[in-house]
């Protein structure tokens, strides 16, 4: 795994192959290919292969993923494993685009 040669474009296809990925496991989907994954993120099957290839080998031909298996993996990959202890200091309220809020909520950070 060569991590200094993975482009920045397949880096940002991960985030949206784990977003897929986490819906189809509220669906209960074990399996999934990886032309359900381009169709569900307007990519193509041939483009997501590569994309996870940079990081292993972790589907079977013919079988696809599992769904759950390899949204733990690509998580991990981005670092979203675990939490993450963070300040953010805002100079006053106007600074903040609340339009973010529903997706800070969703990955799930917390504040104090």
């Amino acid at each position: 795994m060569k991590l200094d040669k993975i482009p920045e474009a397949t880096i940002t296809r991960l985030s949206l192959y784990s977003r897929y990925l986490s819906k189809m496991e509220a669906f209960n989907i074990e399996k999934v290919s990886s032309v359900d994954i381009a169709n569900g993120v307007q990519g193509t099957p041939a483009q997501v292969r590569k994309d996870l290839a940079y990081f292993g080998d972790f589907g079977m031909r013919g079988v696809g993923y599992n769904v759950k298996g390899l949204n733990n993996i690509i998580k991990e990959i981005l670092g979203l494993d675990h939490e993450w202890q963070m300040i953010l200091i805002m100079r006053d309220l106007r600074s903040v685009d609340l339009r973010f809020l529903p997706y800070l909520i969703m990955m799930s950070i917390k504040s104090v």
